[in-house]
């Protein structure tokens, strides 16, 4: 069985990846700590990391007919006992949201109030 190293909170802004190894950078205040650790590894990164591609509407179209690979233990040349448990959440974010389209009124301490009160009564906020 394989060694597993997990690096945690490590907040990487850059990743290289060579030699069996992981080379990161994360800022630290003032400096920029460089850290190493064996693969396999998980780093954690910052969100400016990547500046995702948005898919144009004919590749999310095409996207839709493209088959699912799915791929088996044994294709990545693994047995289970290597492998260690995994459980998978599913959320789906893109449900719809009910919205109450509340208007308040007044001036704006008296709106500021209302919006308190509101969201107290709704249990958002707690007195």
């Amino acid at each position: 069985m394989g060694r597993s190293v997990v690096v945690g909170n490590v907040d990487a802004r850059k990743i290289d990846a060579a030699d069996g190894a992981v080379r990161c950078e994360r800022s630290m205040d003032d400096m920029i700590e460089t850290l190493e650790a064996l693969l396999p590894a998980v780093v954690t990164v910052v969100s400016e990391i990547n500046e995702p591609r948005i898919p144009g509407l004919m590749q999310i179209m095409k996207a839709k007919s493209k088959p699912l690979q799915v791929w088996a233990l044994a294709d990545l040349g693994l047995d289970a006992s290597a492998v260690a448990p995994t459980r998978v959440i599913v959320s789906n974010l893109a449900e719809e949201q009910d919205r109450k389209h509340i208007l308040f009124e007044g001036t704006a301490a008296e709106q500021a109030d209302a919006l308190v009160n509101a969201l107290i009564k709704e249990g958002v906020l707690g007195r």
